[in-house]
């Protein structure tokens, strides 16, 4: 027993060795608790030195400023040094754990143990104790930031709010002038000793050699600049037009020039005097006021004037005529100078020491020099006749200003009241923010419209980048849209980041917030344990409007700029600004009750009582808004799908959170609760697409053959444009009928709302074949039904829906497309286009015949060829390719060798989607080929494409996207393969018996009779021209297979 006893007690003490040789390699660095512990010891002297200073009577705003400087280092060095004990305070804990607590059986442990878990526990007591000091100081320093900011608060509102007297006053004005010659005579003076010490200790040749080397850069300048454009100007300066990109950025181009040059002057003439010893204090101050003088209204002065440019109205984007342009610069400028000025005598006040009426009166009467100005600038540019329409067709920007000129007015009017009171400081605060505030705006946005013009026009396919990036990442159009519109969106979040600090810096002095003052003017009071006052009740309501205009302003912002260009279905769109509606909502409403300072920890409480009022009256509304939010979330139906629930037939116009709006066919709308959508069945044509199948029922005699009869309803069918090719329309024997055979056509169209009027088309055709061919018809009743496992077919009363001039604006919008408003060419033909991504139909029609030219000798006549041609069929006349420059296609087409013509040049009017009217040009550049008579090939080249391509108009019904292919017939296609080759630009490859062309936005094919046929472009029909919509596992893709007999 003693054996085993001796062999434990040796186990014991090894295990014990081994565990304090582990412990002493966890132990922490000592050094870490040593430098917090001296840390909090200087953070504490450091905290104890500016609160002295604090408590002292009378502080200067810079004495407030270096305080929270101070203040702020020393509680980031607080919450630093607090947070690196976090570490050793945990391993400290482990290591007591694992050695546990003091033996309560009275049994003696290994002294080794014992003090080293002593050791331990004092070094954790340290640690939580320096922690505690450090977070104590944390918290003090807190308290001492709070009461620094209120006394700048305090500071900057007393400053505002100080009576100096009226501007009715005769004393003010008197005392302003002796002050003012005050101002002279000691100006004189710093002068005239300045140059003394100057000329006695400074090194003067470095004041003369500094101007003569500025001359001779700018000089060198001159020259370079006259070299090269007298060498490279004509390649990269060609004269054209300006677009919106040039006007925008000429603008910048001109800011940043004077901003450039004037820094460099300011610098190179500091570094002048610095380098001759000129410098003595006093003058440097005086320096320094006159930088901000001349700097900054020089550079206000350039954005002005680029604006309104007076002189060139080509570059003009803002709606102003040539006289009032001219005012609004001169005008703008002047408050430029002025806003500056009185910071510039209130400088010189503090350096010549002079009389505290100076900058008094200095402040008022600049304070009445900018109201007039300001409003000089309103009367101006409010009775004017505005840009001229021959200035140029492009963008004007700024139209929304107008808007706020009651408020300008207002804050004028509160100005001048302020002077009449006495309170010329606010007066002059007001005025001198309205002119930066204006110019801080105008440079934001003159920033944001720049940017979103250099992402169109750098990514568009016709530019050099854009082509770049298409081959380089493989991205088709949609792909390139929505990278633009991510650009473009980082780029608008990146000014709002800079731009709404930089306002509420330009309106404060420390820190924008009139609580302050509202609290001063009303008492709080108590309802029960709650204390408020009606400071709270204003900031609750402010809070709650500012949240919901600005969930507003988000909302639209993500739906216009974001989610409408990406292309987003607008059933997801409309769930995701509903979301961020109610997300704004609640977001505003709790941002609202924590300002007011409700205390959160009663939500148990509110959350009971809402719970009993749901139990006992609010279930169904809870019910329905949950629905909603489902419906929102998983989509089963999406606003404009065809419903029928519970009898409620139509289309479904607005989901809500508690019920959703459906419009019948009768122009009735019907609300239906949320969760009748959830709970009960609801049958939904337009879940997936729009594609739709009907039948139409055809009783044929006994007598007739039914082959043939078969192949008439059949051939009525497929001679109907809306009938789709796939799935392809059958005809079957439903049954025997005691008169004879009853048919039914089985048949798709692209609309499913177009169902109706396509049955009826096809009533009529099966009729009149039926005539021709003598068969009869037993029974008088020639029905449409939907079968039961199909989806239904638009309802006769959508006829009244369908607003498009002509039959082609019907079919092309029966198809699902969205078509552009009719636009008129000057020469008397017109047009509605289809824009696609990259590519569009023309549906060209003629309007005015005694306005076509004939062609002349040299020439080609775009509208006399389309009259000849659609005098003598339909269909594809003309294949467009896009163009950078017509003028260069023309010459490349003569070196091919092809039948070429003058460049043709026209404008005309457009309509845009808001219903404003803009001019788009094009330059246009024909070629013929003498065995295509019916068929013309040229290249257009747009002078204002931000005119012409709008997304609005690119997204269409059928979910269709670009012009894959277009096929042309030929007998013999290889004959055509040079001549198409050398039209895009790109080789011609052999595709069975025919040719294609690969370009960049699609192919364009030749084939035989046989290989159309075969190849499944077979789809003329009746007017030679079809269309096949098919699906594909990632997109909607549309075709064109153009039958055109090449001889």
């Amino acid at each position: 027993m003693r054996a085993i006893d001796l062999r434990i007690r040796y186990v014991l003490a090894v295990f014990c060795g081994l565990v304090f040789i582990a412990l002493q390699a966890w132990a922490f660095d000592p050094a870490i608790l040593g430098q917090a512990e001296r840390a909090a010891v200087s953070l504490r002297q450091d905290l104890t030195r500016v609160q002295n200073e604090l408590a002292l009577p009378t502080l200067a705003s810079d004495q407030l400023i270096d305080f929270r400087r101070q203040l702020d280092n020393i509680r980031t060095s607080a919450v630093r040094q607090s947070e690196s004990l976090n570490e050793p305070l945990s391993e400290v804990d482990q290591q007591l754990k694992s050695i546990g607590n003091v033996p309560s059986d009275g049994s003696t442990e290994p002294a080794e143990i014992s003090g080293r878990r002593t050791a331990l526990q004092n070094d954790l007591n340290r640690i939580k104790a320096a922690q505690t000091q450090l977070d104590l100081i944390t918290v003090e320093t807190d308290q001492q930031i709070d009461r620094t900011a209120q006394l700048q608060r305090d500071q900057f509102l007393n400053r505002l709010f100080e009576r100096s007297g009226s501007i009715l006053s005769p004393k003010l004005w008197y005392d302003g002038l002796l002050a003012s010659g005050i101002f002279f005579t000691r100006l004189a003076q710093l002068l005239a000793n300045w140059w003394d010490e100057a000329s006695r200790t400074g090194d003067l040749i470095v004041l003369i050699i500094m101007p003569l080397f500025l001359g001779a850069l700018f000089l060198l300048y001159r020259v370079i600049r006259r070299w090269f454009m007298r060498r490279y100007g004509s390649t990269f300066f060609v004269p054209k037009p300006p677009d919106d990109t040039d006007r925008l950025w000429r603008i910048v181009r001109g800011v940043l020039f004077t901003a450039v040059i004037g820094a460099a002057l300011i610098v190179s003439t500091f570094l002048g005097f610095r380098l001759a010893g000129i410098f003595t204090a006093r003058f440097e101050q005086l320096f320094s006021a006159l930088v901000d003088l001349l700097f900054f209204p020089a550079v206000y002065a350039a954005l002005a004037y680029r604006l309104a440019a007076p002189n060139k109205p080509a570059c003009r984007v803002i709606n102003f005529d040539d006289r009032t342009a001219g005012r609004f610069a001169l005008l703008a400028s002047l408050a430029a100078v002025l806003s500056q000025a009185k910071n510039f005598f209130s400088e010189l006040a503090g350096v010549l020491y002079l009389p505290a009426a100076f900058p008094v009166a200095q402040g008022a009467s600049i304070s009445i020099a900018l109201i007039a100005i300001i409003a000089a600038i309103l009367i101006v540019t409010r009775n004017q006749e505005g840009l001229s329409s021959a200035a140029h067709g492009g963008e004007v920007y700024f139209g929304w200003a107008r808007q706020f000129v009651p408020l300008i007015w207002l804050l004028l009017a509160v100005s001048l009241g302020a002077l009449l009171l006495g309170y010329t400081a606010l007066a002059g605060f007001i005025t001198e923010q309205t002119v930066d505030t204006s110019f801080l705006v105008a440079g934001l946005l003159l920033i944001h419209h720049l940017s979103d013009a250099l992402v169109v026009s750098g990514l568009d396919g016709a530019s050099s980048f854009g082509q770049f990036l298409r081959r380089l990442t493989g991205m088709g159009e949609r792909g390139i849209s929505r990278l633009s519109t991510l650009f473009r969106t980082f780029i608008d979040l990146a000014l709002v980041f800079v731009g709404l600090p930089l306002l509420f810096l330009s309106w404060t002095v420390t820190w924008v917030s009139f609580s302050s003052l509202i609290a001063r003017a009303f008492d709080r009071f108590k309802i029960g344990n709650i204390s408020i006052s009606l400071s709270d009740i204003v900031l609750i309501v402010g809070i709650l409007i500012i949240g919901l205009v600005l969930t507003k302003l988000v909302t639209r912002w993500l739906n216009a700029r974001v989610l409408s260009q990406a292309q987003v279905d607008s059933a997801v769109r409309d769930s995701i600004v509903k979301g961020a509606n109610y997300a704004g909502y609640v977001a505003a409403t709790g941002f609202a009750l924590s300002a007011a300072g409700l205390n959160f920890s009663n939500l148990a409480i509110i959350a009971g009582a809402l719970g009993v009022g749901i139990g006992f009256g609010l279930q169904s509304i809870v019910n329905n808004f949950l629905s909603g939010l489902i419906l929102l979330a998983e989509r089963p139906v999406r606003a404009g799908d065809w419903i029928d629930v519970k009898g409620a037939e139509g289309l479904i116009k607005q989901i809500n959170m508690r019920s959703t709006e459906i419009e019948t066919f009768d122009n009735c709308t019907i609300i239906v609760p949320n969760s009748l959508l959830i709970t009960e069945p609801v049958r939904n044509w337009t879940h997936r697409d729009t594609i739709g199948r009907f039948v139409v029922t055809v009783p044929v005699g006994l007598s007739a053959d039914v082959a043939s009869a078969k192949d008439i309803i059949l051939k009525a069918a497929k001679d109907h444009a809306l009938v789709l090719y796939h799935p392809e329309p059958t005809v079957v024997l439903r049954d025997f009928g005691t008169q004879g055979y009853i048919f039914d056509l089985r048949a798709f169209v692209g609309d499913i709302m177009s169902g109706g009027v396509v049955a009826s088309d096809i009533r009529f055709a099966i009729l009149a074949a039926f005539k021709e061919a003598g068969k009869e018809i037993v029974d008088d009743r020639l029905q449409a039904e939907t079968d039961t496992d199909a989806k239904r077919t638009g309802d006769d009363r959508q006829i009244g829906k369908i607003e498009a001039r002509g039959r082609q604006r019907e079919t092309y919008a029966a198809l699902g497309f969205t078509l552009t408003p009719e636009a008129r060419h000057p020469f008397g033909t017109g047009n509605s286009l289809i824009q696609l991504e990259g590519c569009f139909l023309e549906l060209l029609s003629v309007f005015e015949p005694e306005q076509i030219p004939e062609p002349a000798e040299g020439q080609f006549s775009f509208a006399a060829f389309n009259r000849d041609f659609l005098s003598r069929r339909e269909g594809m006349s003309m294949l467009v390719l896009d163009s950078t420059d017509a003028r260069a296609d023309i010459a490349a087409f003569r070196a091919a060798g092809l039948q070429t013509y003058e460049p043709f040049d026209f404008s005309r009017k457009a309509r845009l989607p808001g219903g404003k009217e803009a001019t788009v040009s094009f330059s246009l550049a024909f070629a013929t080929h003498p065995a295509m008579p019916d068929m013309a090939f040229f290249t257009s080249q747009q002078h204002a494409p931000e005119h012409f391509w709008k997304t609005e108009y690119q997204r269409h019904a059928n979910r269709a996207l670009t012009v894959l292919e277009v096929c042309m017939v030929a007998e013999r296609p290889r004959d055509y393969a040079d001549f198409l080759s050398a039209f895009a630009g790109f080789p011609a490859a052999t595709v069975a018996q025919g040719i294609t062309v690969r370009t960049a936005r699609g192919n364009i094919t030749c084939l035989t009779p046989h290989d159309f046929e075969i190849t499944g472009c077979a789809a003329w029909r009746g007017s030679r021209k079809a269309w096949r919509i098919r699906d594909t596992p990632c997109t909607r893709i549309v075709r064109i297979a153009q039958f055109c007999p090449l001889t």
